[in-house]
């Protein structure tokens, strides 16, 4: 109860000091601003609208243009949720900064800050920067937090920060997801969470065809793992005359032919699967519940041998 109460108390402490005596918003938009406008200002080495338009979205942080073709085709196939930036943009680059840096956590932590501001901030991959932030506090000072715990204290922290945040749904779908697969165990069952974080995100963003299920489990790994490191690479420079840009122009040419193929195989094949996108995420959250209690079970069970 004590450690309740001092949580509510730092939690206030926060949203009255930066939100109500310093513009913490003001005060990073002002950082973000040049920031985003230097990743912007990489797309004039692409030629395509197509490939400027996805670099846009997947690496700086700016929404696709609303009406567009290649949003009407993200939309179509549930795949919308992986151009905006969220945890899994943060996942991906902090494992290329541990594998080039290795472990030097406080300039990871500095670097994907930037990263942060030079995506402006945005609910989910602000979220998700600040459950990293926690989790790096939690181990510098041996806290031993759980997972479970870093992820509810994460948007709480984020709330209090950023109260505009709470009728953001892409704030509340990578929360969502955090909580749900924060009761999955790290060592076992990591294809498990890589299934479930497609599938969940189609369900709650009301993406039902079968085609929608089929393109986050195959593609939204692909543009997560492997066109977003790609897209980063720009931001190098000389990343035109190494060959960085002509690849991602030819990737994303023949990834969006791929998608608008599906896209129209989606309107002629009618889905297989019924169920509606609430059964799926029910369902989703019954089978995480089950895993979880089967873990709990295990544990026991060995705590007692």
């Amino acid at each position: 109860m004590k450690n309740l109460l001092l949580i509510v108390l730092i939690l206030g402490i926060l949203h009255v000091l930066f939100f109500w005596v310093f513009p913490l918003k003001q005060t990073l938009n002002a950082l973000s601003q040049p920031l985003h406008e230097m990743c912007l200002s990489r797309e004039s080495l692409l030629t395509s609208s197509d490939s400027q338009q996805v670099f846009g979205a997947i690496v700086c942080g700016r929404p696709l243009p609303l009406g567009s073709e290649t949003q009407h085709t993200f939309v179509m196939l549930g795949l919308i949720h992986i151009l905006v930036v969220s945890g899994g943009h943060y996942s991906t680059l902090q494992g290329l900064l541990k594998f080039i840096l290795g472990s030097k956590p406080i300039i990871i932590t500095l670097i994907l800050f930037l990263y942060s501001a030079m995506t402006f901030f945005q609910p989910p991959g602000g979220r998700a920067f600040i459950s990293f932030a926690l989790d790096q506090m939690s181990k510098k000072f041996r806290l031993s937090t759980p997972n479970k715990k870093i992820e509810v204290l994460s948007g709480l922290v984020a709330l209090c920060l950023f109260p505009e945040w709470i009728t953001s749904l892409s704030f509340h779908l990578s929360w969502s997801l955090s909580l749900l697969l924060s009761f999955l165990p790290d060592s076992k069952f990591s294809w498990l969470k890589l299934f479930w974080i497609q599938v969940i995100a189609a369900a709650l963003i009301g993406s039902t065809g079968s085609l929608a299920y089929l393109s986050n489990l195959v593609l939204a790994p692909f543009f997560s793992l492997f066109l977003f490191p790609l897209g980063l690479l720009i931001l190098v420079p000389l990343s035109h005359s190494l060959g960085v840009t002509p690849l991602w122009e030819f990737v994303i040419e023949h990834s969006l032919y791929f998608l608008k193929k599906l896209e129209g195989l989606s309107q002629i094949i009618e889905s297989p699967i019924s169920w509606s996108h609430q059964w799926v995420a029910c369902s989703s959250l019954i089978l995480i519940f089950l895993v979880h209690i089967q873990t709990q079970f295990s544990k026991n069970g060995h705590e007692a041998v």
